[in-house]
């Protein structure tokens, strides 16, 4: 947890993310390397993660690490009370 938000990573160890990485979550972005092109997709992956992280008032962010040795990925929501249907009554 940090601050008020719920914040979820995973990192690894690899490739670094080109310089235009930071378009990774917006709708028909793909930064695949040509070698790949072939595969089908839709570029949709990141964007709909970042839907689903705004509607709960977070946010996702994918970086190189500062090391430089790979990725980090991840997503913030923010933290709530859960509200039993019980007390509502």
């Amino acid at each position: 947890m940090e601050g008020d938000k719920y914040l979820i990573s995973v990192s690894n160890r690899g490739e670094l993310l080109p310089e235009n990485h930071h378009h990774l979550t917006e709708n028909m972005v793909s930064v695949r390397k040509k070698a790949s092109q072939g595969e089908a997709h839709l570029g949709l992956g990141l964007f709909i993660v970042g839907l689903i992280a705004q509607f709960h008032d977070g946010e996702v962010f994918i970086r190189n690490r500062t090391d430089l040795q790979g990725v980090i990925a991840g997503f913030t929501l923010s933290s709530c009370e859960l509200i039993s249907t019980r007390n509502l009554q």
